[in-house]
């Protein structure tokens, strides 16, 4: 039997396949790059050059620009002035009213009313402006500004204050 078993054909294995090589890894410097102190700043565009003037009577006009209204200027306020002065500056009161120690002059602009107080000094018996009120739900500082830019307004505009004074 071992003669026959000498005999018989074993099928052949091939050799085992050798392991695949290990891919190459990127080696990591042992010094990090440096980093600059500040972000570079990219170059500037240069500029489009000028149009000659037959590109510019070709092109069309620019839309006109509405510039925003002029800023109001404050006027001053009326406390401690006399009447002359008030009268000066805010023209005639729509109104004056007596209202004992108070004389009331009323001011009216088209969307503001205004009360200044005058009290007469005992000193010298002129009587100056003490108190003025904004009336109206808005009794803000800025309300009350606007409307005496607007009453002073109207009376350089015109020459008149809120018309002839009238005792109530």
């Amino acid at each position: 039997m071992l003669g026959l078993a000498a005999c018989v054909k074993h099928p052949v294995q091939p050799p085992p396949a050798p392991p695949p090589a290990p891919e190459p890894v990127a080696e990591i410097p042992e010094d990090p790059v440096p980093l600059p102190d500040h972000k570079p700043v990219p170059p500037r565009p240069k500029p489009a050059p000028a149009p000659t003037p037959t590109e510019m009577a070709k092109l069309e006009p620019a839309p006109a620009v509405l510039l925003p209204p002029a800023p109001m200027v404050s006027a001053p306020s009326p406390i401690g002035l006399d009447q002359e002065s008030v009268s000066g500056a805010y023209g005639a009161p729509a109104s004056q009213t007596d209202a004992p120690p108070a004389i009331v002059w009323q001011y009216l602009a088209a969307d503001c009313v205004l009360d200044v107080y005058f009290y007469r000094d005992v000193e010298t018996g002129k009587t100056h402006a003490l108190y003025v009120k904004l009336k109206g739900d808005d009794q803000s500082d800025d309300r009350l500004r606007t409307c005496l830019t607007r009453i002073a307004q109207r009376n350089a505009g015109n020459g008149t204050g809120g018309g002839t004074p009238v005792a109530r």
